[in-house]
């Protein structure tokens, strides 16, 4: 059972009109022992701009596009999960389900 509401590690997502791509990201190679794959690195940058739901529960989802292989002016999804220290909300261990999902049009 996934337990709520998110108080540690709370994901967030960076909103891409902030980034400046030639500064900002570099690609990248994920090296595993069984496969390598392609990724980007992210530096910090004072003008990026994160969001992040406060306190989400089990039955709220965020959905967002991490890749377009069209070439639309936002290629990919700036994520990841960081120490959020309230004092408000009890330390409960952030659990999550990642789902991924292609999908092809004509």
């Amino acid at each position: 059972m996934i337990n709520g509401p998110t108080s540690d590690w709370p994901l967030a997502v960076c909103d891409y009109q902030s980034l400046d791509i030639p500064l900002d990201v570099e690609e990248c190679d994920r090296v595993a022992w069984d496969r390598t794959t392609e990724s980007i690195l992210l530096y910090a940058n004072a003008a990026h701009r994160w969001h992040y739901f406060h306190g989400m529960e089990p039955n709220e989802v965020l959905v967002f596009r991490n890749c377009d292989t069209r070439g639309y002016h936002v290629p990919f999804g700036v994520h990841v999960a960081f120490d959020y220290q309230s004092q408000l909300l009890p330390k409960v261990p952030r659990q999550s389900i990642e789902v991924r999902i292609v999908c092809f049009f004509r």
